[in-house]
């Protein structure tokens, strides 16, 4: 790739090698692959999911979970 011949760190090769073809062929940033970004979205869900919660065995989990889901995609667009 380059065209000198250089010493590099682990990261540098990550970053050359593989992250930069995988950005590319994925036509998409990093970000989408993120943890951060989900962990973020289950921080805010969370609020929405207050309202709605109900345990695992409730006869409501699941309709509750789908309200909880689309209040909040409506409201996160």
């Amino acid at each position: 790739m380059f065209d000198e011949e250089l010493v590099t760190s682990w990261k540098i090769h990550v970053a050359v090698c593989h992250i930069v073809p995988f950005v590319l062929h994925n036509k998409s940033s990093l970000g989408n692959y993120a943890e951060q970004c989900g962990e973020a979205i289950h921080h805010k869900f969370k609020k929405t999911w207050s309202n709605y919660k109900r345990s695992v065995g409730h006869d409501n989990y699941d309709k509750n979970l789908k309200y909880a889901v689309v209040h909040f995609s409506s409201m996160n667009k």
